[in-house]
């Protein structure tokens, strides 16, 4: 819902050589306009220069049938092609100023059309023959326009009979045998042949007059010469053709006897819709029909016949939106005319223009949206289309009002309040907005009448002014103030009109020396854009020119030019908004979104909506935090949009309008614009205003706590008086709704940062059973009536429902109006056959039998219950009996517990159900006996689950020492079970215990642990001291040694330490040697992917690729395990797992010669420096025992190595991971080349500081 606005007028330049030109064409590449003049010279105009010179004489002879049918460019060639009505084609070459005549065809010529590649020419001869040539003027094919033949693709009867004697409907049947007495051919028509191509240069279409039947036909052909469709025989059908650059249409004109109409036809000849011109029948003569590049504008100009000696040359650009075809602008031309003119090929809305007078101009337009608080400006003609998207969503072509005027709208403008309008013969109209009006109903919907539009009338819009201005059409760039002051521009002057001034003339401002490309006025200041990017700011009132600076005192630049320009406040600074033609948008120098915006709108100055060409909405507030890089806002999730989706309105109501390419409008309201409105209702108190908001888009009604719990607490009876005054319903679907999940933290964080309160901070109770607590709370108090529906809500809605309550509160009625609606309520809540188990464990009888009478249910399902219940005498008995009834086991078990007479049956509902945790709770200050076998019952369930600690420990409580020396025995905790042991002497054997225990702990590697059982519970100190040899815990052998002089032991000790000094020894030799072998080899390898250039990254890109493979396959496998059972779904995720890691570390095994060698190496070094670390210890024990042997050699030895060994590793982690050294001095390419980028390996191994070494040695 655009409007077509002039942007530029220039003036290129005037003179006499262009005075009666004919068919221009223009060269895009250097920017030359080339045309033939009234002296049948070919002239060139150089815009950049602003100068024209001839080129060449086209013919030295005088001959009166003299013409230029057309002028075409040739890209390639560098030359322009000229076709003369003689049948001369003339070719002048733009590099050598030459031309020579490249043919002629004696019949003459009628028209001439070049594809848009260029490589064909269709000719029309004036004995109406067709000629295809190339590019090199070879002819292809001729064909004879006045043939008989259709087409190619002739439609096959199929005997539906004649067209005469079909059935048209109804309406049609007393028309079939009329003669239609139209003319066969317009009195405009110059009976003249023309070609039109299509954009894709596939098809082209031909006129000719058909001399024997009187009419006018069109002939479809393919790039080949071969005719596919010819048209019907059309009444009134003219000769003039274009073809619609999108390939949808063929536009023409057609003279009907009461109406002129342009005509379009598809590409099989048939009609297909129309519309009328602004003129009665045969008083236009159509001259020129032209489509801009873009399919967007369809120009018509043409004479206007006022009477036989006086006409008026009128260019009228129309615009399709939706089926509808509306006039956007008209221009007259009485004392000059327009002799040829033609759209830009690059610039889709740039127009060339010569004159009668000699003068080149071009006029530039710009599409506008003209939008004031979601009412859009609609021109078409003299009528102004007004939609008020607020009140209702429109589609054009419909609309909510209409103002009339007496001639062509040229230009509007909108500020806050007021807008204005400027008709084509220089009369100002202003407007302004009624905002007191309270409703608008559907009486509206009218079309306003400029007489009874006064200051005093209660209509919507009001008009303010009305008068002439001199020169105001010449205004471009229109703007207005909040006071109705006009701004404008011609070419760099800035002029405004103020009405207030008794005038009727343009005041000049000031000269900027720039062309203007846009302007915008904001309070007391306007923002203009130039033509070369800049922006600037000027202030009326003081006429003060200066540089627009953006936040960081930078000058605001833009790298293209502006298509729409709007000016915004962020924190109280006024910055600029620009669209610019590369579907930029920038905020001053910022890029919100580059190359890839369409659209736009300013929400309140809330709010920034723009959407993209990937089909997305973006919602963004307006702070500080827009300019930041690094924010969030490009984290905010977008909203999808149908392809092509633009913004046109946004109303106040949150409501955003989309148009789509074809013409449809459609409204969506974003969450973000719908939450803002909500938290200023909210904040206002207008609880029942936000509450019916969010009813009606459906959104959480937790917002309306989440956002402020502390004001929604604070003000809960307020809450509960407007919204129970406006509908009681409206509590009870709030109650319904509440949840403990904060559904809004992100939004509330986003757009209320000053809110310092949330359900988390506020107190840590359950969100949903405070409010339901505080709610019923102040219900009771205000109106336990009105509110008693809400109040048993409050109830059932709790974390752990409370409906006995409620049942009971029920019970409490005397109404049974009053209690039966109130069943009936919560039967809605609850299901039927919840509500019956509810009211059965109310353990009320009345209660049961209130409900089971409204349940609906047959009498012979609960009577037999009943009856068997009253038999119980036992009160907590029959409770037992109903939870076990309802399956409520717990509650079962607090009711039997408390019957001394059914403990046996109690021990058997614990085991039955696993009620162990609450049966151990309930009998913990019960007597011994009856706590004791709970425990016992409870150990023997966990043994039975292998949980063998907690098993011990529940025997221990139940005085079942000897079970829990098992248990702890197999759980591994031998001094638990030593401990129990000691507790029953008489069953257990403390020696036998002690020797089992140290057996599995000596398994386990746990020597020192073992030699403690052994040495003093099981009394055996030669079995602790080779308990303690094998576990190399040499110190404490020897400690225990010598209360022990044995030989034979010493013996076996130096043995075993020899040998463990032997297996150290050649450990650390082999670690040695390995190191060196591999840096050796690493060395190697890295000199060879030197020398074969790899990419220094090579063994990156191998571990990228794998991560994709490995995610790729585990995304397979979720996919197949997803179709898989759940029980062995758990096994084949560990499964997946195992084999997922065992794929990953599998590239880390050596293989000599891979491409990822130097990672394998880097790898295996790693693992033995770890290995080494951990024996660190261990070198440190065999030392100080080789020394305490007087084994000075040997200890000598291995400290000697595995100096040595600590030492190399020390230097081999300097040279390997060179990206952690510091080292200044080292080549930081050579760095660059052997850096570590494996995330395994990155990080260089460090030994730990451990104090193994002696000082002795």
């Amino acid at each position: 819902m655009n409007n077509l606005k002039p942007q530029t007028c220039q003036t290129i330049v005037s003179s006499d050589l262009l005075n009666g030109s004919q068919c221009m064409t223009i060269d895009t590449d250097l920017n030359v306009i080339y045309l033939v003049n009234k002296y049948r010279q070919l002239v060139s105009i150089d815009v950049n220069t602003e100068s024209v010179k001839k080129c060449c004489d086209l013919c030295t002879q005088t001959e009166d049938s003299f013409g230029v049918i057309n002028v075409e460019f040739m890209s390639e060639e560098r030359s322009v092609c000229i076709a003369l009505t003689t049948g001369d084609i003339i070719v002048f070459n733009t590099m050598t100023d030459s031309h020579q005549v490249m043919g002629c065809l004696s019949d003459g010529l009628q028209s001439v059309a070049f594809s848009l590649d260029q490589e064909l020419i269709a000719l029309i001869t004036t004995n109406q023959s067709l000629i295809l040539m190339n590019k090199l003027f070879d002819i292809l094919s001729q064909r004879d326009l006045k043939s008989d033949e259709f087409g190619c693709n002739e439609t096959v009867s199929v005997n539906w009979g004649s067209k005469a004697t079909q059935f048209h409907g109804e309406g049609q049947r007393d028309t079939r045998n009329k003669q239609e007495n139209y003319k066969s051919f317009s009195d405009f028509d110059d009976k003249l042949s023309r070609i039109s191509w299509r954009s894709d240069g596939l098809y082209f279409v031909t006129t000719y007059f058909d001399t024997i039947t009187n009419f006018r036909k069109l002939q479809i052909w393919s790039r080949d010469g071969i005719l596919q469709y010819t048209s019907e025989d059309i009444n009134g059908l003219e000769g003039l053709i274009s073809w619609k650059p999108s390939g949808a249409l063929i536009a023409s004109s057609q003279m009907l006897p009461n109406k002129h109409i342009i005509v379009f036809a598809e590409k099989n000849g048939l009609k297909h819709g129309e519309f009328e011109l602004p003129f009665s029948a045969n008083t236009f003569e159509v001259q020129s029909i032209l489509w801009s590049n873009d399919s967007q504008i369809l120009l018509v100009m043409g004479l206007e016949r006022i009477s036989e000696k006086n006409s008026t040359q009128v260019l009228m650009f129309w615009r399709q939106q939706n089926y509808k075809w509306d006039r956007k602008q008209r221009h007259e031309f009485t004392d000059y005319t327009v002799v040829t003119l033609a759209f830009d090929s690059i610039d889709a809305n740039l127009l060339h223009v010569i004159f009668s007078n000699g003068r080149y101009v071009r006029y530039r337009w710009k599409w506008s949206m003209d939008e004031m608080d979601g009412m859009i400006a609609l021109v078409d003609g003299n009528r102004l289309k007004l939609s008020d998207f607020e009140m209702a969503v429109i589609p054009p072509p419909f609309y909510t009002k209409s103002i009339d005027f007496k001639s062509q709208v040229f230009d509007i403008c909108f500020s806050k309040n007021v807008f204005g309008v400027v008709l084509i013969d220089s009369t100002v109209y202003l407007f302004e907005r009624n905002t007191t009006k309270p409703t608008i109903d559907a009486n509206d919907l009218f079309a306003i009448t400029l007489e009874n539009m006064t200051k005093q009338s209660n209509d919507e819009l009001n008009c303010i002014y009305c008068g002439k201005c001199d020169n105001i059409t010449n205004l471009m760039n229109l703007t207005i103030d909040e006071t109705g002051v006009l701004y404008g521009n011609q070419s760099t002057v800035l002029l405004c009109y103020d009405y207030r001034n008794d005038s009727q003339k343009l005041d000049q401002l000031l000269d900027i020396k720039s062309d203007i490309l846009a302007m915008k006025c904001k309070e007391d200041f306007i923002g203009i854009m130039t033509i070369d990017g800049q922006l600037l700011k000027f202030e009326p009132k003081d006429k003060t020119l200066e540089q627009w600076m953006d936040r960081n005192d930078r000058k605001v630049v833009f790298p293209h030019q502006c298509s729409r320009l709007e000016i915004i406040k962020v924190s109280d600074k006024f910055v600029s908004l620009c669209l610019l033609e590369n579907s930029s948008l920038y905020l001053d120098n910022e890029i919100l979104s580059q190359n890839n915006c369409n659209s736009f709108i300013n929400y309140k100055n809330k709010f920034l909506l723009f959407t993209t060409t990937d089909h997305l909405l973006h919602c963004w507030p307006i702070n500080d935090d827009i300019f930041k890089a690094n924010s969030n806002y490009h984290k905010i999730k977008a909203r999808t949009v149908e392809r092509g989706a633009k913004i046109i309105a946004a109303a106040r109501d949150a409501k955003v309008v989309l148009q789509m390419p074809r013409g449809n409008t459609e409204a969506i309201y974003p969450r973000a614009l719908l939450l803002d409105i909500v938290m200023s209702k909210l904040n206002l108190l207008e609880f029942d205003s936000a509450i019916d908001l969010l009813r009606k888009h459906r959104i959480n009604l937790n917002f309306i706590y989440d956002i402020n719990p502390k004001n929604f607490i604070e003000n809960i009876e307020l809450f509960i008086e407007k919204v129970g005054k406006r509908c009681v319903e409206w509590l009870n679907l709030f109650i319904t709704e509440l949840s403990n999940d904060e559904n809004f933290q992100t939004i509330t964080q986003t757009n209320n940062k000053n809110s310092k309160f949330n359900s988390r901070n506020l107190n840590n109770h359950n969100k949903v059973d405070m409010i339901c607590d505080l709610m019923r709370e102040t219900m009771n108090k205000l109106d336990n009536k009105l509110y008693f529906h809400s109040i048993l809500l409050t109830y059932i809605k709790k974390s752990v429902p409370e409906t006995d309550k409620a049942l009971e509160m029920i019970k409490s009625i005397e109404d049974t109006m009053i209690r039966d609606k109130a069943i009936k309520f919560l039967l809605y809540i609850i299901n039927i056959n919840q509500l019956f188990d509810e009211a059965l464990g109310t353990y009320n009888s009345d209660i049961f039998l209130m409900i089971a009478s409204k349940s609906q249910k047959d009498p012979k399902e609960y009577l037999a219950l009943l009856d068997e219940l009253n038999k119980i005498k036992c009160f907590e008995y029959k409770c037992f009996k109903i939870d076990m009834h309802l399956k409520r086991y717990n509650k079962a078990l607090i009711h039997i517990s408390k019957l001394d007479d059914h403990f046996e049956e109690c021990l058997e509902l614990i085991k039955a159900h696993s009620l162990y945790k609450n049966a151990v709770n309930l009998f913990d200050k019960s007597c011994d006996e009856k706590k004791q076998k709970v425990w016992k019952l409870y150990a023997d369930y966990l043994f039975q689950k292998k949980y063998f600690e907690e098993s011990a420990i529940a025997y221990k409580n139940g005085h079942d020492f000897s079970n829990a020396v098992k248990a702890y025995q197999l759980s591994g905790n031998w001094s638990a079970a030593i401990d129990s042991a000691l507790h029953c002497k008489q069953t257990v054997n403390i020696k036998t215990l002690a020797q089992n225990l140290a057996k599995h702990l000596v398994i386990g590697g746990k020597h020192l642990e073992a030699s403690y059982l052994l040495e003093i519970y099981a009394e055996d100190i030669l079995e602790t001291i080779k308990t303690l040899i094998d576990g190399h815990e040499w110190q404490h052998a020897l400690r225990v040694m010598n209360g022990n002089n044995s030989e034979e032991l010493t013996e076996y000790y130096k043995s075993e330490l020899f040998k463990h000094f032997e297996v150290i020894s050649d450990l650390i030799t082999k670690n040695y040697n390995l190191l060196v072998k591999h840096m050796n080899r690493l060395e190697v390898v890295r000199q060879q992917q030197l020398e074969k250039t790899v990419d220094v990254n090579s063994y990156d890109n191998f571990d990228d690729k794998s991560d994709i493979y490995s995610e790729t396959s585990s995304f397979n496998e979720s996919q197949t395990s997803g179709q898989k059972s759940t029980s062995s779904s758990l096994a084949t995720r560990k499964s997946r797992k195992n084999t997922k890691k065992r794929l990953e570390m599998k590239k880390y095994i050596h293989k000599e010669g891979s491409a990822d060698e130097d990672i394998q190496l880097i790898y295996a070094i790693n693992e033995i420096i770890k290995n080494v670390d951990q024996i660190q210890e261990e070198i440190s024990y065999i030392l100080r025992a080789l020394y305490s042997f007087n084994s000075r050699d040997k200890a000598n030895t291995i400290q000697s190595e595995f100096t040595a060994l600590l030492d190399l590793i020390n230097s081999i982690t300097k040279e390997i991971w060179t990206q952690n050294d510091n080292n200044d001095n080292q080549n930081e390419e050579s760095i660059q080349k052997h850096k570590i980028t494996d995330p395994l390996l990155m990080k260089s191994p460090e030994l730990r500081k451990v104090d193994w070494k002696l000082v002795l040695l």
